[in-house]
């Protein structure tokens, strides 16, 4: 009899420590609103997570054939990419400049570059041909790992922000490294190595996107919707050749006359009406 009273007593504590953590826990991510794929071109992000629960995004995120989202969050290993800020800004300028762009979120610390790995590899398992990280690296575990996906999946284009650690970045054919112009047209030549400089502001119909995020990011998020828009014009072209394509519409900075080029206005090429 004392030792079933024990047990009693154990087990209801064990229920007490579970309702108390219960009690304490954060709140569960917010469902995905109910959609359909929109089709078009996905683009997969590596970032800090969306807010989906804004219609126009919920909208436009990629989607299998039973209506749940193609998309993952590698941070609390659930299939809700959930993050209040984040890079919502980020998903919003995709879309935005993108035109019939859906969008892979992927949740996942560019710092914790197992799970970062992991993440890249889930993107290239499904139809997305460009990868955004909206994070700049920063430090040389987090360029090598950036250098070694591209190197290994050499059929997608990745495309990176600036960033301290941008130096450390191993050059590739389909790597395309963007800073951010301090305002449209200015060619003012950014002190971090990069391929491709454009502003970080654009107009999106009526709205104009001025939203937190790094100036970097948001630079970056306008050439992934300009590849994306260029796939949609040629979706035969490699990924490689995609890059030598975009370089094409820059024109240098002065000075030097090497290095980074300049796209003013990236939402004016293979815009599709």
């Amino acid at each position: 009899m004392r030792n079933m009273k024990t047990v009693r007593t154990i087990i209801a504590a064990i229920f007490a420590g579970l309702a108390s953590f219960v009690a304490n826990a954060a709140p569960a991510d917010p469902p995905v609103p109910p959609g359909r794929d929109p089709g078009g071109r996905p683009i997969a992000m590596i970032s800090a997570g969306i807010d989906y629960t804004r219609a126009h995004i919920a909208q436009m995120l990629a989607r299998d054939g039973e209506g749940e989202i193609i998309g993952y969050d590698f941070v609390d290993d659930d299939r809700r990419p959930f993050a209040a800020e984040g890079d919502t800004s980020i998903a919003e300028l995709v879309i935005g400049e993108g035109q019939a762009t859906t969008l892979i979120v992927l949740r996942a610390a560019l710092a914790d570059t197992v799970r970062a790995g992991r993440a890249i590899k889930y993107a290239t398992d499904t139809q997305a041909r460009i990868i955004l990280v909206s994070t700049p690296p920063a430090d040389a575990s987090q360029s090598a790992l950036i250098s070694a996906a591209a190197s290994h999946f050499s059929k997608h284009l990745f495309i990176v922000p600036a960033g301290d650690a941008t130096a450390a970045l191993e050059t590739r054919a389909n790597l395309i490294v963007v800073a951010a112009a301090p305002a449209e047209g200015d060619k003012a030549l950014p002190v971090t190595k990069a391929d491709i400089v454009t502003p970080s502001v654009s107009e999106t119909g009526v709205q104009t996107v001025a939203a937190p995020g790094t100036p970097a990011a948001l630079a970056a998020a306008r050439i992934a919707a300009l590849a994306a828009r260029l796939q949609a014009v040629e979706p035969e072209l490699a990924p490689d050749a995609a890059k030598l394509r975009i370089l094409s519409l820059a024109e240098p900075l002065t000075p030097p006359a090497t290095g980074p080029r300049l796209i003013a206005n990236p939402r004016r090429h293979f815009w599709l009406e």
